[in-house]
């Protein structure tokens, strides 16, 4: 392909790159629930107490004290649904009560966190999960020093560019401090582009390879999304590099019959001065202290979330059906009950007292998992001409109506089960640890990868300073 197209090309590439980097940022503030905040509050505080203080202030809640859905008759299925019900408003360990904001905004947080403040009653809420932009902006003003201590300042800003948006984009601590190495190395070596020998220089030093290694290792073990985001900026960098390098074609192409090319004299340059490890070890130090005192939260424990891979979108009888079969084949999950077991609670409360004594099933008062067009029928007699006919009436139609019109009892009400028709799909409910930040293993073994990379390239860093040095 001619070059001249090709830079073309890349030109364009590095300019989409900065629109889909800002068009698939990571979202702040993902909630654990749709259109519901968590207050999360130890459990020796007073619920009652709690109630009264959320309905002055006009906040819908639902708790362990709102009232529960009362079915047509009890058996031990929905006597069982109702006792694991309870299980919403606790975390796995006990130690905390869980109450569900409504369609709480983010002024009612604000008003809540206030009021819970000034009583002194320590609390925990999902809308602290905002991601923080400071490690973001400790990347940028990174960019502005090494900005202007860069001998070649256009070339600094074009191709640094891209990882600059990457850490806005995704402002997490490990991927901006993967940002910055990668940052501090390519300024490292600005000073020998173009120059004769520089890819033996760089093969000569694995420290180069090492960072680069890094950063991918690192936004590749984060997540799908924050490695196409990596992805598109390293898109970009090559883009922009490879149209600088030929960027002359467009200057010279008229004016020579043959592609010139730069010659730059050989003065001896000094790679590494000892302000560039000072800033080095100084900026590298604010970055990990600050990490350790950045979790946005202090409580880890385990509550009560939808589970990502057990989700059905479309609630329907065809659906309901699909999860029953998973349900029966995984004899390992143990869920909280979900919207399936209410379904299901609700067509056996309804057909029970029209079931068959002799069925074994309904000795032990049980009811199998309904089928699709399933029937409750109930004979009727009715005396015509002078004798009793025998008709069957339909009381129960197992179908998408019959869903429906359990769904209308509780749609407006304070129930779990409002809570979870809110959420638009079948899900399968989970206890999982949804304390942010630094608290996991895995995150931790990613810090210390992080600083044991960053500890490797000062030690490499100085040792190409100290025989820079002693060459003079």
């Amino acid at each position: 392909m001619n070059k001249k197209v090709l830079c073309i090309i890349c030109l364009l590439l590095y300019i989409l790159s900065f629109f889909l980097l800002s068009i698939f940022r990571i979202n702040e503030n993902i909630l654990v629930w749709k259109n519901s905040r968590l207050l999360i509050i130890p459990i020796e505080y007073d619920n009652e107490q709690i109630s009264h203080l959320l309905s002055e202030n006009g906040i819908k809640y639902i708790s362990s004290s709102t009232q529960f859905l009362n079915f047509p008759y009890d058996t031990k299925i929905t006597n069982t649904y109702k006792k694991n019900l309870l299980n919403y408003f606790f975390n796995k360990e006990k130690t905390h009560q869980i109450i569900y904001l409504k369609n709480a905004s983010e002024k009612d947080v604000k008003n809540i966190s206030k009021i819970f403040t000034k009583l002194n009653i320590p609390f925990s809420t999902d809308a602290k999960n905002r991601l923080p932009y400071f490690p973001s902006l400790l990347t940028l003003i990174f960019f502005i020093i090494l900005f202007f201590m860069s001998k070649k300042k256009t070339d600094f800003t074009f191709k640094m560019l891209p990882f600059l948006f990457f850490s806005f984009a995704c402002p997490l601590w490990l991927q901006n401090i993967s940002c910055c190495l990668f940052i501090f190395t390519y300024y490292l070596i600005q000073p020998l582009m173009g120059r004769y020998g520089l890819q033996k220089f760089i093969k000569s030093h694995f420290l180069f390879y090492l960072v680069s290694f890094s950063f991918i290792l690192i936004n590749l073990l984060s997540g799908i999304k924050i490695f196409f985001l990596m992805i598109l900026t390293l898109i970009s960098f090559f883009s922009i590099s490879y149209f600088s390098k030929n960027i002359h074609i467009f200057k010279n192409a008229k004016k020579h019959i043959f592609e010139p090319v730069m010659i730059v004299g050989a003065n001896q340059i000094k790679i590494i001065e000892k302000k560039t490890i000072v800033i080095f070890i100084i900026y590298f130090c604010i970055f990990f202290i600050l990490i350790n005192f950045s979790g946005t939260s202090k409580i880890n424990f385990t509550i009560p979330v939808p589970k990502k891979n057990y989700l059905i979108k479309k609630i329907n009888v065809k659906n309901f059906e699909k999860i029953s079969v998973k349900k029966q084949q995984d004899k390992n999950i143990k869920p909280l009950p979900d919207l399936f077991d209410f379904i299901y609670a609700s067509w056996n409360s309804n057909a029970f007292m029209f079931q068959n004594l002799n069925d074994k099933n309904n000795i032990q008062n049980v009811v199998n998992f309904p089928k699709e067009n399933d029937i409750i029928c109930f004979p009727e007699y009715k005396f015509v001409s002078g004798s009793f006919e025998k008709s069957i009436k339909k009381l129960y139609v197992f179908d998408d109506n019959f869903i429906n019109e359990t769904f209308k009892k509780v749609d407006n009400s304070f129930s779990i089960e409002s809570l979870l028709i809110s959420q638009n799909n079948f899900c399968l409910i989970e206890y999982a640890n949804k304390a942010k930040g630094i608290n996991s293993n895995f995150t931790n073994a990613k810090l210390i990868f992080m600083l044991c990379i960053s500890l490797i390239f000062l030690i490499n860093i100085m040792i190409l300073w100290r025989k820079n040095d002693s060459k003079r």
